[in-house]
């Protein structure tokens, strides 16, 4: 078995549910905007994560989405997020720009 790519979108309706699924998420995946986050882990790790989140959600208001994807050793972005062009990501999906490494943002 070999680690996989995974991007992860949620829509919380209660702030406290959206600050608990969010510590839960942040440590395992790296954030790339407000509620989509990416890594690259094993399959058991995000069946775990999944089954965790099933605990804090509540499933006739909340939505959470996992998807299996490609790399993202190239994306493409636009708008405020800078100069449009290509964004490039690290083997653990921190985005680099201009040859620097970004942070994920604890602030949420």
């Amino acid at each position: 078995m070999h680690a996989q790519h995974y991007l992860l979108c949620y829509d919380i309706a209660d702030p406290k549910r959206l600050g608990r699924v969010h510590r839960a998420v942040s440590k395992l995946m790296w954030q790339l905007q407000y509620s989509l986050y990416y890594a690259e882990i094993m399959p058991d790790q995000i069946a775990a994560l999944v089954a965790r989140l099933e605990h804090l959600i509540d499933p006739l208001r909340d939505d959470i989405r996992v998807y299996a994807v490609e790399p993202l050793a190239d994306a493409i972005r636009l708008g405020s997020c800078g100069t449009v062009g290509l964004a490039m990501f690290d083997a653990k999906g921190r985005s680099v720009w201009g040859g620097q490494m970004a942070q994920p943002d604890d602030s949420v």
